[in-house]
């Protein structure tokens, strides 16, 4: 009952978003050129992408690195286009870096370059214990996903904000 509570208010947040974001291509450009990120909400093929002034980007941003560097495992499974594509269709959070970022994630040690972080909403990778995260430079890589144990009920609730 509260996975389908949450579903419904990420609907409802990502459908009033778009009377929140700013769609203006050029005020866009401007503002990403100023942002270190773009942050993208996706669900059932729509992007909304946040503008760089509101007050949840930078705690948006943050709790997705925060997720990505409390990882505590890796999945081994090959994240194919469609994989991922399939995973924006049902709900997810981009984080798009205009310049790669280095992140280091705890459990290994390791500091790869990140250009995107795609962190799911809903569906099979958001749901249980942990929430997996795909990563890549430039793209999402064959195996660069992870598991991590905390951060999507923040990230659900600074998306319920958005209203």
């Amino acid at each position: 009952m509260l996975v389908l509570a949450v579903v419904t208010v990420i609907l409802i947040v990502i459908g009033m978003a778009t009377y929140v974001l700013l769609f203006s291509q050029d005020k866009q450009a401007t503002d990403s050129s100023k942002a270190n990120a773009d942050l993208l909400f996706i669900y059932q093929g729509k992007t909304v992408k946040l503008d760089p002034s509101s007050a949840l980007f930078e705690p948006i941003q943050k709790e997705a690195e925060r997720m990505f560097q409390a990882a505590d495992t890796t999945y081994k499974l090959s994240v194919s286009n469609s994989l991922i594509e399939r995973q924006k269709r049902e709900g997810a959070l981009e984080v798009i870096y205009v310049k790669p970022k280095n992140m280091t994630v705890k459990f290994n040690g390791k500091t790869p370059a990140i250009s995107r972080l795609l962190v799911p909403l809903n569906g099979r990778f958001a749901s249980g214990r942990e929430v997996a995260l795909f990563y890549g430079d430039p793209d999402y890589g064959a195996f660069n996903i992870l598991a991590t144990p905390v951060g999507l009920d923040q990230i659900r609730e600074l998306v319920s904000k958005l209203k």
